[in-house]
């Protein structure tokens, strides 16, 4: 299993989160997991952090300063922000942004390890 890869003991609550991560279809908070898990907040802050830095999960920054996470295995993806629900959704982009990445890289001597690329707006619902 992934724990195993990591180095990291399977606790019951890491287990939980990340069940709990692998069942939400989109990025989660800390505070939908507390609301879901009966463990101490402070027990998830920490659970959170340590699979964070074993590489498990990754926090996403959607701009509104709440932190996120969601499974790094993962492909590599972006997300819709909906403005008024808060509503968070995955999507793919082609190549055509890799390959940009690249030209960035060649043109500005600039070695980019990772970006981030949300787009913000109103779903259907709250159109």
């Amino acid at each position: 299993m992934l724990l195993s890869k990591a180095m990291i003991r399977l606790t019951q609550a890491r287990k939980k989160i990340i069940e709990i991560i692998l069942k939400t279809a989109s990025p989660i908070s800390a505070e939908e997991i507390i609301r879901l898990l009966p463990v101490n907040k402070t027990t998830v802050y920490r659970q959170l952090h340590a699979l964070t830095y074993a590489g498990l999960i990754n926090e996403v920054d959607l701009a509104d300063r709440k932190k996120r996470y969601e499974m790094s295995d993962l492909t590599h993806h972006h997300h819709l922000v909906c403005l008024k629900c808060q509503k968070v959704e995955d999507i793919n982009l082609d190549d055509h942004l890799f390959s940009q990445e690249k030209k960035i890289e060649k043109d500005k001597q600039f070695k980019i390890s990772k970006h981030n690329l949300e787009f913000f707006g109103y779903c259907l619902n709250c159109q």
